[in-house]
């Protein structure tokens, strides 16, 4: 299993954004850590954009205009572990000088609706080594929770109201002591810690195990689907599809007027004509009963699995 921590910081919402994003380099670079890239995503109308776009005409090629499930334009860099669109380039980022510059007109040259940059795959611990960004849930990250990404990394966010900050640390049991001096950096940069999460979702392996696990299920599930159909045939009673899936039965069903069917009533119309007696029930089990032509008592118990 794979085990973060997610960090959030309270902000005051008369800081200036572009003060979140110096914050956040200048915590990286202070403190040596290597990040692989910044993923940044702005949304907003077509005007506030394109008065990004006309300044910063680097831009364009990250700038899409998407309809659902509102109206409005998108520059963006995120990979493929979001939901859609996926707007990565490979190879092809944009320089901090540049993103920075964007963020010093948040929110009043530029009033984006959202905004939010990630210093990604920050190894935190200095191994040299940064496993691959994951999710929490089995839906791709949707941008309206950005701190759902679950990556080693630092995001800002300006979420049209207010100002935001979160780490996510991915951890293991040798790795608590260093996170909590972690932290302890982390604080005196961004401030209080006004939530925590700890988030565990299965590794790499152990999701193509439960692939596995599931598909054989199902394969089992569709062996015993063809197997009861045939022993439905082999039944001394059975329902014509048209009368059980009629819309007059249907309706019945809907406005309360069904008949109410039991356990009891239902073996009993099963076995009607054959010379069985109900009996009783007793935890479930139904008792029913006949003497054969030499006065011996044949008994049959039903399990209800209702």
């Amino acid at each position: 299993m794979r085990i973060f921590k997610v960090y959030h910081f309270g902000q005051k919402n008369s800081v200036p954004f572009v003060s979140l994003f110096d914050g956040a380099i200048e915590y990286i670079n202070n403190r040596k850590l290597n990040t692989a890239k910044i993923l940044f995503n702005v949304e907003g109308t077509s005007l506030s954009v394109n008065r990004i776009q006309k300044n910063y005409p680097e831009l364009s090629t990250y700038i899409h205009h998407i309809t659902d499930p509102i109206e409005m334009k998108v520059i963006s860099n995120l990979n493929d572990v979001w939901e859609f669109p996926n707007y990565e380039k490979e190879g092809s980022y944009i320089n901090t000088e540049l993103l920075r510059a964007v963020s010093v007109g948040i929110p009043r040259s530029y009033p984006v609706s959202s905004m939010f940059y990630i210093f990604d795959q920050i190894d935190w611990y200095h191994n040299g080594y940064v496993a691959d960004p994951t999710y929490r849930t089995e839906h791709k990250v949707s941008t309206l929770f950005p701190f759902y990404y679950l990556s080693p990394s630092i995001g800002v966010w300006y979420p049209g109201t207010g100002r935001h900050v979160w780490a996510v640390i991915e951890v293991s049991s040798e790795q608590e002591m260093v996170e909590t001096e972690v932290l302890k950096t982390l604080v005196s940069s961004f401030g209080k810690v006004i939530r925590k999460e700890i988030v565990v979702v299965p590794s790499t392996d152990e999701k193509n195990n439960i692939t596995k696990v599931k598909e054989i299920g199902e394969s089992i599930v569709k062996e015993y689907i063809s197997r009861l159909e045939n022993m439905i045939k082999d039944l001394p009673f059975h329902y014509e599809d048209d009368e059980v899936n009629s819309f007059e039965n249907s309706q019945n069903v809907i406005l309360g007027l069904a008949e109410k069917i039991t356990p009891k009533k239902s073996i009993v119309e099963a076995f009607k004509g054959t010379g069985f007696i109900y009996q009783g029930s007793d935890n479930g089990i139904y008792t029913i009963s006949k003497q054969d032509t030499f006065y011996n008592n044949i008994e049959l118990e039903v399990l209800s699995v209702i």
